[in-house]
């Protein structure tokens, strides 16, 4: 494997301001023949990208975003191989500010200040030893102020409403409908909040379905603030 990947395999959304994306692949020990970099822009006042790779054994994948500050940086991955990562730091650190394999595959990191932020897709050494592969998506957004503002706090339940047909709401392993199902939640039916953030244009909530322990995401438009059960 070179690490190599092809350029046209980014996806991008329209959106309003301007964010640049590099992305670097890195294989094993790296050199100059198997660094394949490419500079994208998107643009944002909800930047978003989905973008989709993938690696073996010790390869990494690194995404280069460049953001203003006071923004939030939004990540989550769905991958094939358990084992398979991500970090996000601040170009030019070695320290996570989010570490994908004690936190988990959804991120959301406050920009503070202005720069370029790194986001590293790997497997685990035990996977790596083994010379696993894993393909992955990894949707990336940039949101200002005025989103975290509205996410933040909300109700200790929801209720779920307007759900037509006669269906029932999804709950899926991440907050996207590229996730696995895992369960179904009808109207009328309370969900503990675990809290909510966007995923592209749509707002996705995490729950709990109380009377079951069922915990996943749904999307956040079927929701409406309720009382205890």
């Amino acid at each position: 494997m070179t690490g190599v990947k092809k350029l046209n395999d980014f996806c991008f959304f329209r959106s309003t301001a301007f964010v640049f994306a590099t992305a670097i692949f890195l294989a094993g020990s790296a050199n100059a023949d198997n660094v394949t970099s490419g500079r994208h822009s998107i643009s944002s006042s909800s930047a978003a990208t989905l973008i989709k790779g993938k690696i073996e054994g010790y390869e990494i994948h690194e995404y280069r975003m460049t953001s203003d500050a006071n923004q939030t940086l939004s990540v989550d991955m769905k991958s094939s191989n358990p084992g398979a990562y991500f970090d996000i730091q601040r170009s030019g650190s070695d320290r996570a500010l989010f570490s994908g394999q004690r936190k988990g595959a959804v991120a959301d990191v406050y920009t503070n200040e202005p720069g370029d932020f790194l986001i590293k897709v790997y497997l685990a050494r035990s996977a790596a030893n083994r010379e696993e592969k894993a393909t992955y998506s990894l949707a990336i957004g940039i949101h200002g102020p005025d989103f975290a503002d509205g996410l933040a706090g909300g109700p200790d339940y929801w209720k779920v409403r307007g759900v037509g047909g006669g269906q029932r709401l999804n709950v899926r392993i991440g907050p996207s409908t590229r996730y696995a199902i895992i369960d179904k939640v009808n109207n009328g039916d309370v969900l503990q909040n675990m809290g909510c953030r966007k995923s592209f244009t749509e707002r996705w909530c995490q729950v709990s379905v109380v009377g079951i322990g069922t915990s996943g995401w749904v999307a956040g438009k079927y929701l409406r603030e309720a009382p205890p059960p």
